[in-house]
């Protein structure tokens, strides 16, 4: 997974550094969680909570929304899309959000693992520790206060937390995905699709809320590399389960749009900042037509 190899990444160059102590090298499940992960669920959190009252535009979802789509304060946007975010904690951060005065967009990007992706039942499960202490969002399936050393650690972290005024939960684009073949990463994708654990039960959530709040609501589902998307089967054997909510959701497709080249891409599946910002620029132009 994309979190777990950014983790171990960083985790062997803060060491060297002496920035963090080598324990952070363990394993996740002895309890010790990534620097890097909690460091962007904290900023999220406190920058998004601070500029609540003036948010216009709301970007929700995976790492593909995070490296996506390219905030700008002038605009009033805020992307709180995250790494292997799924659509139950895409879902919860909007509506916690929902009654912030000016939002007016929320852009969900939805991924071809989507699905079936469920972050509380991967490798990455820490994840949902963040979500639960950083943005109190519950749990689906870890019984509360089974994990309190994980969550003593998070509230140190955060303890002295000040929000950043010029943070809009931008992605830096210093890591991209690396020693996995394009037929890996499609087929690992296409595993969790396949699942059909309807998690897309929550995009319909959401644009039931977003109807209530009077919120414009987008699915965008993002543009891959070319070898990517060539993997990849019929859109409709793909994306069935949204594709049933056609008549309820503006889905905004970008896979196999020839406007993006296989240099506007980091890796087979993340955009770099040059192609994030071609991204962002034809989703602000769909926002501004009401599309």
């Amino acid at each position: 997974m994309l979190a777990y190899r950014i983790w171990k990444h960083l985790s062997k160059k803060l060491i060297k550094k002496g920035v963090i102590e080598p324990f952070r090298s363990r394993r996740i499940d002895k309890g010790f969680l990534p620097p890097e992960p909690m460091e962007v669920s904290r900023k999220k959190f406190f920058s998004l909570k601070m500029k609540e009252n003036t948010v216009k535009t709301l970007v929700i979802g995976s790492s593909h929304g995070y490296y996506g789509f390219v905030a700008d304060d002038g605009y009033n946007e805020f992307n709180a899309a995250d790494t292997s975010q799924d659509l139950y904690y895409s879902y919860e951060i909007y509506k916690k959000f929902a009654d912030a005065p000016k939002l007016k967009n929320v852009v969900l990007f939805y991924s071809v693992f989507s699905p079936g992706f469920s972050i509380e039942l991967t490798e990455e499960k820490f994840r949902s520790d963040f979500y639960r202490y950083i943005w109190d969002i519950p749990y689906r399936f870890t019984p509360d206060g089974s994990r309190p050393e994980a969550l003593k650690e998070i509230a140190l972290f955060v303890q002295n937390e000040k929000p950043d005024a010029s943070y809009v939960g931008n992605c830096a684009y210093s890591f991209f995905m690396g020693g996995i073949s394009t037929e890996e990463r499609v087929g690992h994708h296409l595993k969790h699709n396949r699942r059909r654990q309807n998690q897309t039960e929550y995009v319909r959530k959401a644009a039931l809320l977003a109807k209530e709040k009077g919120h414009d609501f987008y699915v965008v589902i993002p543009p891959h590399r070319s070898d990517y998307t060539k993997l990849l089967p019929p859109f409709e054997e793909v994306f069935p389960e949204l594709l049933a909510l056609k008549n309820d959701v503006k889905i905004v497709s970008f896979l196999g749009d020839e406007r993006f080249e296989d240099s506007d891409f980091g890796d087979m599946d993340h955009l770099n900042r040059t192609g994030a910002e071609k991204c962002t620029a034809l989703v602000r132009e769909i926002l501004s037509r009401g599309e």
